[in-house]
């Protein structure tokens, strides 16, 4: 068997990692499937408040199309990609094909039989990046709302606004920050949660949906879910897995919250049964990845 690859993919965490990919594809003589994980630049400017003719954006808007014009095949995570990079190159583009994010359903088996804590006060649980995108300020100012109620936020991870967050909720002692853990770990934090926080920011960026990895860890954890978001494709109300209220609006999440809080026992496993049969279904990570492999046979 040849060591040189037949087909390289460059995803997009950012765009300087998808360029270095192309240029490998092209030096091998492979093709070159590009994976969309973020919309460059749209995410600095809808997110970060960037201006369209910055050079750094400017920068980034031209890699974007010389990406897309030079992919064999184009991946995106969200549903909806193909009519943006229609917007951007026009309608002679490669093929776009939708493959989202999905989870390792083995990785919570070894959880299955245990059960969350119900002798301990109601239980949020955030698991995921703490930076600008993620809106975590959304959810300590619901907490405040929440002051004086049985009810306790615990953030795991790090990132960018943490110690803007902290400070933020120095006067709040039911939120309790947590350094990041291994991965490994997740599956019983996230089970062991009276349910199960995340929010978005309000942005147009989102207009074709969201594929979180945290979201859909969430949904296999089988706990139900308190969703901050505005934006297309909502995978918490279509699953039945849990509540979503409007994006950046604290008193709506805070009501949610309440309600969560209120609920029987058995009314909020039955809203985490429905995410995990809902996720198994849909994004287990055997099926997406038999998707992706028919790419490759498709274009090899």
């Amino acid at each position: 068997m040849s060591d040189t690859p037949q087909v390289v993919i460059g995803s997009s965490p950012n765009l300087f990692a998808a360029l270095a990919a192309y240029a490998m594809a092209r030096r091998q003589g492979a093709l070159f499937i590009l994976e969309v994980r973020d919309i460059w630049p749209s995410s600095v400017i809808e997110l970060m408040g960037v201006k369209g003719w910055h050079p750094f954006v400017l920068l980034l808007s031209s890699m974007e199309r010389f990406l897309y014009r030079r992919a064999d095949q184009i991946v995106g995570l969200m549903d909806g990609l193909e009519s943006h990079v229609e917007s951007v190159i026009g309608p002679s583009h490669p093929p776009v094909a939708w493959i989202p994010n999905g989870v390792d359903l083995r990785r919570f088996a070894i959880v299955a039989a245990s059960a969350a804590d119900t002798d301990q006060p109601f239980t949020l649980v955030y698991a995921g990046a703490h930076g600008v995108p993620n809106s975590l300020d959304t959810a300590i100012e619901a907490m405040r709302e929440l002051s004086g109620e049985p009810i306790q936020l615990h953030l795991y991870g790090s990132g960018v606004s943490k110690e803007y967050l902290q400070r933020q909720a120095a006067d709040l002692p039911a939120v309790v920050f947590h350094d990041a853990v291994p991965k490994t770990e997740i599956p019983h934090i996230l089970h062991a949660a009276s349910a199960l926080l995340i929010c978005w920011r309000d942005s147009p960026l989102y207009s074709r949906g969201v594929s979180a990895n945290k979201l859909f860890d969430y949904l296999a954890s089988g706990r139900p879910i308190a969703q901050s978001y505005s934006g297309a494709n909502d995978i918490v109300e279509a699953s039945g897995a849990g509540v979503t209220v409007p994006a950046e609006d604290p008193r709506s999440l805070a009501r949610a919250i309440l309600r969560l809080s209120r609920m029987p026992s058995p009314e909020l496993d039955d809203m985490g049964e429905r995410g995990k049969s809902w996720v198994r279904d849909h994004r287990s990570i055997d099926v997406l990845a038999e998707r992706f492999r028919s790419l490759f046979s498709s274009s090899v």
